[in-house]
């Protein structure tokens, strides 16, 4: 019996310890990674928030030519982030790895991040990388740099 006892409380102690044994891709890759290794960018707008959000395609950076696309839905615990990080001229979303800035969170033991979507405000979708900071990106105005460097990257690469 106490070894039953025991062996529950360590799994309670312990529950936040586990972690994502698969993380999702897009995980750990640099920037320019991100661009490179992500077969479809879109700029997109939600048009629905049901638990697949689905959006319109304003632009299709790279990859395959789409007027609507579906995204699993992601929903977070925490209220929608508007930031932009000034038009992505703040330098902590230049840095890499553990000190960049991220307006979508990780939880304990989450293989993939908790994006929020909100109609009305535009997203750089890197569709198949969703384990990355900034894969979902508010873009709020072509003069941003994030989404600059991204279609100078893209371009480049062509």
């Amino acid at each position: 019996m106490w070894k039953h006892v025991a062996t529950v409380f360590l799994f309670v102690l312990c529950g936040n310890a586990f972690s994502c044994s698969i993380p999702a891709q897009g995980s750990y890759w640099t920037h320019d990674e991100l661009i490179e290794r992500t077969d479809t960018i879109y700029l997109a707008t939600p048009v629905s928030e049901d638990h697949r959000f689905k959006f319109k395609v304003l632009e299709v950076l790279k990859g395959q030519d789409a007027t609507e696309f579906q995204w699993r839905g992601f929903r977070s615990k925490d209220q929608h982030a508007s930031n932009d990080f000034d038009a992505h001229e703040n330098p902590d979303f230049w840095k890499e790895g553990d000190e960049q800035v991220a307006r979508s969170p990780y939880y304990g033991g989450a293989c993939t991040l908790q994006f929020t979507f909100v109609l009305g405000e535009n997203y750089l979708i890197f569709k198949e990388s969703p384990g990355h900071f900034h894969s979902a990106e508010i873009i709020k105005s072509p003069s941003d740099k994030w989404y600059q460097y991204v279609r100078a990257k893209v371009t480049h690469n062509k």
